[in-house]
């Protein structure tokens, strides 16, 4: 007697999905006929027959003997019955929050046709790829069918192939390339749970690019992800939705993710997982590099910080930083204030240079030099051999490395965070020539 491998949520939308695929011929209304029987001395099952009996099994797990003994072998290929459990058992997974599949229907050829280029278009994005006819070729034609639930208005989308005759079979490489995809992607999602960076540093280390990265970062990287399920994650990985799942990729919605700048979980994500042409298999995960307020504040000492956005006056500066060593002066928008005195002042774009650093102020300004709440709208170091200042602890001449080790899940070469502030946004750039930092600046951008 077969017993039911339990499997988390995700577990049973995966395998929904894969059914998914399966199903791809003509529409039918389900329910009771579900139960239509098969003649047992017929060579050919029909493309809604064999819908009906995978969906048969997606509705009924007790009937999964009974349905895969109904299929000719012929139309399964080499699919053994325990990985046609494992593929209805990942399908299942979309009848958990919707309920029973009620009724399905075949795409007709031209919604067919562009059901595939969006997932044609989709592979294009994210791996290399021939044209759209070597892509689908190893899987004969393939047709699309639309599942239709008993809850919320949901359907789902399943794949059958057509062999030169017509004939409608479950192909094999479709089948254990989805089971494929959907057990790397849970692999993942448990070594998130399990908190197993160096197992998560072994999946990035795999994947295509990453080779520029040292070992050191990659494992970085792993600690930043797990970091960042543990505490900007609301949902448990049970309650992970796959929104999609065919031989080249599955598509899981990430619910209840919380935002920097948010105390309650405000959005949700996206995770893929793809096969590429070789076989192996990418994680896509885009988490986001979390930063705060220190990414647009200047560590002057142990309890002296300056933050762009923060309007600072002239002696408060100076007591800080002293006389600069050189002063410009740059008209911008015409903006005038008057003094308690009567006396008024223009707004003017004023850069303080001193050893080190230049300081860039939008102030009011009059002609002794003096100046009245000034805000700091740019930080920029500048190399000199008796100050080293640092933004983020990075300094001028660090290796390129110190970038990335800080900050895992920037994109490589591309050193810009911006900062979302309550009314203005804020840049800290890095720029890195033969490996090195050059130039690294905090600027208002609006």
């Amino acid at each position: 007697m077969f017993e039911r491998n339990v499997q988390p949520a995700r577990r049973f939308i995966a395998a929904l999905l894969v059914v998914a695929l399966l199903m791809s011929l003509a529409g039918c209304s389900l329910v009771d006929k579900i139960q239509s029987k098969i003649d047992p001395t017929s060579n050919k099952t029909s493309a809604p027959e064999l819908v009906r009996l995978l969906v048969s099994s997606v509705n009924d797990y007790d009937k999964l003997t009974e349905s895969f003994e109904a299929i000719p072998s012929s139309q399964r290929e080499n699919i053994t019955f325990s990985y046609f459990a494992e593929y209805i058992s990942i399908l299942s997974d979309f009848s958990n929050d919707h309920g029973k599949i009620t009724k399905f229907h075949f795409l007709n050829d031209e919604d067919n046709k562009e059901h595939l280029d969006k997932i044609y278009n989709k592979i294009c994005q994210n791996a290399p790829t021939g044209n759209f006819e070597s892509v689908f070729k190893p899987y004969g034609s393939v047709k699309t069918v639309q599942l239709d639930y008993e809850k919320d208005d949901y359907s789902s989308y399943i794949y059958l192939s057509l062999d030169s005759n017509g004939s409608a079979y479950l192909s094999y490489d479709w089948v254990m390339n989805s089971i494929s995809i959907y057990n790397y992607i849970e692999h993942y999602f448990y070594m998130l749970d399990d908190k197993n960076a160096d197992g998560i540093a072994v999946l990035y280390k795999n994947k295509a690019g990453m080779e520029i990265y040292s070992d050191e970062i990659i494992k970085a990287k792993a600690d930043y992800a797990i970091s960042f399920y543990d505490k900007k994650v609301k949902s448990t990985s049970e309650q992970y939705r796959i929104c999609s799942l065919n031989a080249f990729y599955i598509d899981y919605e990430i619910p209840e993710v919380f935002s920097s700048s948010s105390d309650k979980p405000n959005y949700s994500r996206h995770v893929y997982a793809f096969r590429k042409d070789s076989g192996t298999i990418d994680i896509i995960d885009d988490i986001p590099q979390e930063i705060g307020l220190s990414v647009i504040s200047l560590l002057v000492s142990q309890n002296q910080t300056f933050r762009c956005g923060v309007e600072y006056d002239y002696p408060a500066v100076q007591r800080v930083f002293g006389r600069p060593l050189n002063v410009r002066v740059e008209d911008i928008e015409s903006y005038t204030a008057e003094t308690a005195d009567g006396n008024e002042l223009e707004k003017k774009r004023l850069t303080l240079q001193y050893k080190g650093i230049l300081l860039v102020f939008e102030a009011y300004y009059n002609d002794d030099s003096d100046w009245y709440g000034g805000e700091l709208v740019k930080i920029m170091l500048v190399k000199n051999s008796e100050v080293s200042y640092s933004l983020s602890d990075i300094q001028l001449g660090d290796p390129e490395d110190k970038i990335l080790m800080k900050f895992p899940m920037i994109d490589y070469g591309e050193y810009e965070l911006i900062y979302q502030g309550s009314s203005n946004d804020y840049m800290l750039n890095y720029e890195v020539e033969d490996g090195v930092v050059v130039s690294a600046t905090i600027e208002k951008i609006s």
